[in-house]
């Protein structure tokens, strides 16, 4: 979201939308570490006080700007599992590749969401929450593979570590610039021959 937009939305009545959406342009553009809600509040059109109505301190907000990114990762994983109901080894690709969509649109919230930013994740509920629904989706999207017949009998804890390691590791690689796509390939295309040899070792 833009500055003009980001007070627009304030002026709506928004202020902690407002205040989310330009920690997140703050974040991608300097990194969590050198945010600061002063300048937060400055680019959502506020006062520096403003933002403590919604948010304690710095940490507040990158836990609910976390939040925010678990909620969108479960919202697209959610959409991929639905799209592909009649497939079952589609539907995990097609999962794979919304995690990896959200971790290049927005590498900067993906490393905040994973990079073990909060050492003391209890005392964010939301935060916990959020991720616990994504945890979720994926345990009970293995379970149904596995009562489907798709996938293999292992313990669905150990298939889904596996899993998660996985793709997480190759959303870590691509936002690091350790794998880099070729020029002008889909992310689809280049993923596909990756998915099809992880699949041949978590299919039953």
């Amino acid at each position: 979201m833009s500055r003009t937009s980001a007070r627009r939305s304030y002026h709506h009545g928004d202020l902690r939308r407002s205040l989310l959406d330009a920690a997140l342009d703050l974040v991608a553009e300097k990194g969590a570490h050198a945010l600061s809600i002063r300048e937060a509040a400055q680019m959502a059109g506020v006062s520096a006080g403003a933002p403590y109505r919604h948010f304690p301190s710095k940490d507040f907000l990158l836990a609910a700007l976390a939040a925010d990114g678990y909620r969108e990762l479960a919202e697209r994983l959610q959409q991929a599992r639905e799209g592909s109901r009649d497939d079952f080894g589609r539907q995990v690709q097609a999962a794979a590749e919304a995690y990896l969509h959200v971790a290049l649109e927005h590498p900067e919230r993906f490393r905040l969401m994973f990079g073990g930013y909060f050492p003391s994740p209890e005392s964010y509920p939301d935060l916990l929450a959020a991720c616990s629904v994504t945890e979720t989706l994926l345990l009970d999207m293995l379970r149904d593979g596995q009562a489907a017949g798709a996938v293999s009998p292992l313990p669905v804890e150990q298939l889904a570590t596996v899993t998660h390691a996985f793709i997480h590791g190759l959303a870590s690689l691509l936002i690091e610039k350790q794998l880099t796509l070729p020029d002008e390939l889909p992310l689809e295309a280049w993923f596909a021959p990756l998915f099809d040899a992880f699949w041949k070792g978590l299919s039953a």
